[in-house]
């Protein structure tokens, strides 16, 4: 896949000057009327799709991880999301359900999104990727030139030599999960059902309360909305509800516990 590039140019103002303080991204194959993707000051600083990709693959290879990805872009080319999928590190949550580690990472042109690298869990049995849980370690870090000196050669490096760990705790907080029987039948379920109920517009509350009514415990649960947020919904919808959804399923398992 071909990923578009990206180029700032001096703004043009209306008397046809260029500005000397402000500045036009654009994608590479421009014309000279296009409207820009954004205005930015001087600090601002491209970081090619292609950069951010061709640095995580070297990477990802140093630490020993098989590598398989798929790359999405939106916006004409100027907002990428990658997903890679990392298929040999692999873990038991129970009996035949395994989850394997994956690397999310976006990055955009026209500044609706931060270079962000996040780490996540993908359930093998149904290609769920398990993105509700924040607890995966994510970084981030915006396109200013004195935040990027160090994020490449530094940052990400040390990030992914931890991931492995980081993936590691959740396989415990999942297995946990998977031990939580009995769950349909107390308070705490009604409670977060509500909490759901508020969060999502109706239309994607009812089919996940359809499903929920006959689930036997936390895990499986858990499943079915992650199931329907990857399944069902696109991948800004799925980043925007992610830490909200973790939250309820965080403090149900806590109440749970008790």
């Amino acid at each position: 896949m071909t990923l578009k590039k990206a180029v700032k140019e001096p703004l043009r103002l209306r008397n046809n000057d260029l500005s000397e303080q402000y500045y036009g991204i654009y994608m590479e194959d421009y014309e000279i009327h296009d409207e820009p993707l954004t205005i930015v000051s001087n600090d601002y600083e491209i970081v090619q799709h292609e950069e951010i990709i061709d640095s995580l693959d070297l990477m990802i290879k140093k630490i020993d991880a098989v590598l398989e990805r798929d790359i999405i872009t939106t916006n004409d080319g100027a907002r990428m999301f990658a997903k890679y999928n990392l298929p040999n590190v692999i873990e038991p949550v129970k009996h035949n359900d395994e989850v394997n580690m994956g690397i999310l990472v976006t990055n955009s042109y026209d500044k609706s999104r931060s270079i962000q690298i996040r780490i996540y869990g993908i359930r093998i049995n149904c290609i769920n990727v398990l993105n509700t849980n924040s607890h995966l370690s994510m970084m981030k870090t915006r396109h200013f030139k004195s935040s990027l000196d160090k994020f490449f050669e530094i940052s990400v490096p040390t990030f992914l030599s931890k991931s492995n760990m980081e993936f590691m705790s959740n396989v415990r907080l999942w297995r946990t999960y998977a031990n939580v029987h009995s769950f349909v039948d107390t308070e705490t379920k009604i409670e977060m059902l509500g909490q759901i109920k508020e969060l999502l517009p109706k239309k994607d509350f009812v089919p996940i309360e359809a499903q929920l009514s006959s689930e036997r415990n936390l895990w499986n649960i858990y499943n079915i909305l992650t199931t329907m947020m990857t399944h069902e919904w696109e991948i800004e919808k799925q980043l925007r509800f992610a830490n909200p959804m973790n939250d309820i399923m965080n403090a149900t398992l806590d109440a749970v516990a008790e």
